[in-house]
Parts: C-alpha cells; structure tokens; sequence
C-alpha cells in the first residue's frame, strides 16, 4: 500500500480549492459589488430633467473589467417625444451593424451622417469619452455611443432602449475589454438645436405610474476570468426622491351651461406620505381652462371694488417670489367680497381690487389665526384666453391645500353673486386645466415648484371641440 505524504496531500487539496475559486469567479464573481448612482437635477413630477447613470463594479480580477450593461428604469420617468424628433434629425439606421464577438453577438455603431440634432448626451468608460446619440431605428429610436476621445482608435457601441411595460430599459454590449472606472452615461445638451436639450421628463403627479421613491435597478457584465460567458453582477437599486406624485388640482363648477354664470372652486391639493416638503405650501398658480373667464358685470363698477390702496402695504412671503401685500381695512366695500377662502385651518375672503388695466383679486385670511395677512391674486393670460390666478407667501404651516371658493350669495347692490361664466358655444375650446403648486423647500430661500399638475376637464353641454 502507498501512502501520500501530509505535505503532498496539502499541496493537492489547496490546488483543488484553488481550481474551485477560479472556477466560481468565472461562473458568478460571487465577491464583486455593483453599484449604480443615479442623479437629475430636477426631481418634480412633470419636470423635464437632466439624467446621469453610472455604473460600476469592484472586487477580484475580472470586477473592473466591463463588458455591458442593463439598466432599468422606473415608470416614473420617460422620454418626452418631441425630444426624438424627426428620422432627418437622428442618425441613419444604417449607422448600426451586427458583431459577432467571442464573448456573443453585439451592436456596433459608427456616426457617420449624425446631424448636431441627434447628439443628446455624453458617455465616459475610464479614460474613453464621446457623445450619446438618437439613431432612426424602428420602431422606436435606439441610442448610439461614439467613443472618440482619450482612445487611439475611436469605436461605437448601441444603446438599446427598450420598454418593460412603460419602464424604459436600457442595455449596452460590447465594451472593450480594459480595466475602467465604470461606464456613465450623462443625458444632457444644453446646445442642442431646435430640439430639448433635457431629453428625460418625469410624469405628471396624479399619474399612476408617479410614485414618490422610483427604483432604478439593473447588473453590470464584465468579461470572465475564463471561458466566454460574461460574469453577471446585479446592482445594488438606487432610488430617488419625486416630489409631485400625490399632489393635484381639483376645478370644480356648479354649471356647465354654455353662457351661464358659475361658481367656481380652485384647490390646490398637497401629498401625504411623500416628501416632506410636499406638504408646506408656500404658494400656486391656478392656470383656468379657456372654455371659462370673468364676467365684466361682476366687477361691479370702482366705487365697489376695494380701494388700489389696499395694495400699497409692501410684499408678503419670505422666498424668492412674493406677492403684495393686501390689507382690507377700510378700503372694501361689501360689494367687493366675491368668495371665501381657505388654506387648513385658516380662512378669509376673497376681494376685488380696483387697479389699472383691470381689476385683480386680493385674499385675506383672518380666522383661525392669530395673525391675520393678505396677498394679492395675481392675473395673467395666455394667448389663447386662458387664465393664471398666482398668489405667493403663505405661511409655513402644514395644511391640506389652498381653496379658492368663487362664490357670494350675500353680495350686495344687485352685483352677480357668481363672477365667473362660461363661453358661448361658439367660443368652446378645450377646457383643460393645470396648476403649479409652490412649497418651502428643505433648505435655502428659493422655493419648490411642482408645475403642469394636472385638473379635470372643464365641460361645457353642447360643446362638441
């Protein structure tokens, strides 16, 4: 009978472990970490944003070693789709061809005959650098990266963009096999012409797809120790805050008869369960359907409108947009009361003041505080007829959402108690209905701003537009 010696048959074991670890890094990389940062440089529902991802892989051997990447993307955010426009303002699909490579099959791309329109961001892997593209592929738009900078001989590489249900999907192959810092693909081109530089938008807050904290998520492939099967490593999530999603805009009427008086209400309506600051208004813009404007006998006539004066008391808020202040002491007649408002557990009236060109309304809060205060309802219109009420400096206190209620069924001298009518038939245009809802924000003096928060249409009976 042989023996082995104790010697010998260490040697043999720590070479069968050996021959085990490098076979478990080639199958699963087991000790690497992934990670992925994410960050934009707007984070409110319905903002067109900046979007930065970056990728990147530590541990043994093969860690550093990129081969691709997937990157998932929350539902919250997409593409805006004027931000692909046209086939003549992206590369030409022939500027993608098929490699088969030992590693798999992928993507190679060239920017031949790319217009300055289809540049739409920029990319670095290491010490490489080049420019993120649109590509004409069908039958969505698939992104390009042209590595031109810090390489001896420039290459390209596709970047699908795919959808999992409304979740945009990105997927790279194909990276050169060299130790890198990680791949970062940056959306942004301020010089873009024509078309949006910020190519990203987050959803409208009210959406179901708007959730407060989205989840970005996905694994990085690196080239394998041995074999030909690229090591795959998932990356930790990373998840940003949205601010928006539980906000909205309620618009609310008590006729919908063409040429009819009606009352109105407005309310701004603030989030629970989200950012913190999604909860301390600070200030909002009602912008009005155009199917609905002021009545001119409603105005009354100067002598029954709050004296300009009221006015004149300096500004109200403590951010950088404010409103002037309005105090009603002595300077409004009773016919200048048009509704009441409310913003949690504070309330008051609103007024019409008598300024040049037109009127403005002016609310003043004094019950349920201690300290009573006023601002002006600043007025603006669009083109099209529409208009903004925008009101600025509420105090900092948590409320459930400012309500402005157009309505004074006591109104004196014959004035109409609802100021407000909707247009005549043939004026019938869409009755859509937004706001921009302002709040304190977490630190600094510049406040929050949530725009595009979506309201209910505005329906006239008749109107067929």
């Amino acid at each position: 009978m042989r023996f082995i010696s104790k010697r010998k048959l260490r040697s043999a074991l720590l070479s069968v472990a050996a021959i085990a670890a490098l076979a478990s890094i080639g199958a699963g990389n087991a000790s690497a970490a992934a990670t992925l940062n994410v960050t934009a440089d707007k984070n409110g529902a319905g903002d067109e944003t900046t979007l930065t991802l970056n990728t990147a892989v530590s541990g043994w051997f093969n860690a550093n070693k990129q081969y691709g990447a997937n990157i998932q993307l929350p539902s919250a955010i997409g593409i805006q789709y004027p931000a692909y426009g046209s086939a003549a303002q992206r590369c030409p699909v022939s500027n993608i061809s098929t490699v088969n490579g030992t590693y798999g099959a992928y993507r190679a791309f060239v920017n031949t005959n790319c217009p300055d329109t289809a540049k739409v961001g920029t990319a670095t892997l290491g010490s490489a650098s080049g420019t993120i593209y649109f590509v004409d592929s069908s039958p969505t738009p698939h992104f390009g990266v042209w590595f031109d900078q810090g390489v001896s001989t420039p290459y390209g590489r596709v970047l699908n963009l795919n959808w999992n249900g409304s979740a945009p999907l990105l997927t790279i192959r194909g990276l050169p096999n060299t130790a890198t810092s990680g791949l970062t693909l940056s959306f942004n081109n301020a010089s873009r012409p024509t078309l949006p530089g910020k190519i990203w938008q987050w959803v409208e807050g009210g959406a179901s797809e708007c959730v407060n904290n989205p989840n970005f998520t996905g694994s990085v492939l690196t080239y394998p120790l041995i074999g030909t099967t690229p090591t795959t490593t998932t990356m930790t999530p990373k998840s940003l805050t949205l601010r928006g999603c539980k906000m909205s805009y309620s618009l609310t009427t008590d006729s919908a008869d063409a040429d009819a008086y009606t009352a109105l209400t407005l309310k701004s309506i603030l989030g629970s369960g989200g950012a913190a600051n999604d909860t301390r208004q600070y200030g909002v813009s009602f912008h009005t359907p155009t199917n609905v404007a002021m009545s001119f006998p409603g105005y009354g006539n100067q002598n029954q409108d709050c004296n300009a004066s009221a006015l004149n008391n300096g500004t109200i808020g403590t951010l950088n947009r404010k409103s002037r202040r309005f105090i009603p002491d002595g300077n409004c007649p009773p016919e200048a009361e048009v509704g009441t408002a409310t913003l949690g557990s504070i309330s008051g009236k609103i007024y019409i003041v008598g300024i040049s060109p037109l009127p403005v309304f002016a609310v003043y809060f004094d019950e349920g505080t201690s300290t009573p205060f006023g601002m002006e309802i600043a007025r603006s219109w669009a083109d099209d007829g529409a208009e903004t009420m925008s009101l600025y400096g509420l105090p900092d206190v948590a409320s459930n959402g400012l309500e402005l209620s157009f309505n004074n069924p006591s109104r004196p001298s014959g004035l109409p108690t609802k100021v407000w009518v909707n247009q005549e038939l043939y004026l019938c245009l869409k009755g859509d209905t937004t706001a921009d809802i302002y709040t304190y924000p977490t630190s600094g003096t510049t406040v929050d701003v949530v725009s595009g928060v979506r309201g209910p249409f505005h329906h006239i009976n008749g109107c067929s537009s």
